[in-house]
């Protein structure tokens, strides 16, 4: 049991590491670095049940002492697994469900959409870097856009709603096509995969599902950011003009039937209507800001190693290290 009570105060501890990065992430600069950090912080629990797994659970199923005629140590013993058996559980279950997902989303992604008509692959031509992609067209009235990975010997693929090309003209379209095109250069979608499967592994430490969406609005104004920084003014303006469009015309379905139940994908998240001020508006105001002052107002910076921030996270991670694994390292009576 006491090996159990040693797991979950390491938990605690990588629960407070991850409210202490979403307290400090916005003194944070640079993309990469953000990204880095919001990973580690969901990945540390996945770690701390690895080095567990190693170290404390063979004490758990196979301890010295004779469980079976000393009825204390059986009971012990007995929560000592059942707590084991709790924590782990979620970790497979969602692990499935998510790989479930995933198959699910390829499988009726290609059951509804068709190549695109080659003057829309003509649109998707100039891409940027050196991976090329494909586009596809799902018929609907809604204005919506993903990415999904290429398979393997395969191009990534952009998927686009037939209400979305009526929409919007062939410049913003471009420019759509280029920050999904973005998004897969940046690897997002596996990204959100461990992601949210890391937040739902562990639902019981509550800065997960934060660091969860803190990584989605990264992901989004680091992509326009790549966008306006290869398409240039005119590539940041039609971006600017297909988020408005898109955001008006999700207003308009929401208000005529508000049942009705919008499909997440280029307008998520920021897009929705009842968000839609808050992250649309950022990421509109950055791409007209790009068009009036030029790319070097856009960076969003980079953080000093040597800054308050990056000192305070390291010295939280060695404080981590040392109240929990080098503890057991010292006091072998705890394994």
């Amino acid at each position: 049991m006491v090996h159990v009570l040693f797991l979950i105060t390491s938990l605690a501890t990588v629960a407070l590491e991850q409210i202490l990065l979403i307290k400090l992430l916005p003194n944070i600069k640079g993309w990469w670095f953000r990204q880095g950090l919001q990973i580690m912080a969901l990945a540390m629990p996945m770690l701390v049940m690895f080095l567990f797994s190693l170290t404390m659970s063979p004490s758990v199923f196979f301890p010295e002492y004779d469980h079976n005629t000393d009825h204390n140590s059986h009971r012990e013993w007995l929560l000592g697994v059942a707590g084991f058996t709790l924590l782990t559980v979620p970790i497979g279950v969602t692990f499935g469900a998510n790989l479930v997902r995933l198959v699910w989303l390829y499988l009726r992604t290609f059951r509804n959409t068709w190549a695109a008509p080659p003057g829309m692959e003509t649109l998707a031509s100039q891409t940027m870097g050196r991976r090329g992609l494909k586009v596809r067209l799902w018929h609907s009235s809604q204005p919506f856009a993903y990415n999904l990975p290429g398979l393997p010997f395969c191009k990534g693929y952009v998927i686009l709603s037939t209400g979305l090309v009526g929409d919007l003209s062939n410049t913003e379209l471009k420019a759509v096509i280029w920050h999904e095109q973005a998004h897969l250069i940046r690897r997002d979608f596996w990204i959100n995969w461990f992601a949210t499967w890391s937040a739902a592994a562990f639902f019981y430490l509550p800065g997960g599902r934060a660091l969860v969406e803190l990584i989605k609005k990264d992901q989004e104004l680091a992509c326009d950011e790549k966008v306006a920084r290869f398409g240039g003014i005119n590539g940041a303006l039609a971006l600017a003009d297909a988020l408005l469009k898109v955001w008006e015309k999700l207003l308009a379905i929401s208000q005529l039937s508000p049942r009705t139940k919008v499909r997440k994908g280029f307008q998520a998240p920021g897009l929705t209507p009842e968000n839609a001020p808050t992250l649309t508006e950022q990421r509109v105001t950055r791409l007209i800001e790009f068009s009036s002052a030029g790319p070097a107002e856009l960076l969003f910076g980079k953080t000093p190693l040597w800054s308050k921030t990056f000192l305070a996270l390291i010295s939280s991670l060695v404080i981590w290290s040392a109240s929990t694994w080098i503890i057991h390292l010292l006091c072998p009576e705890l394994g």
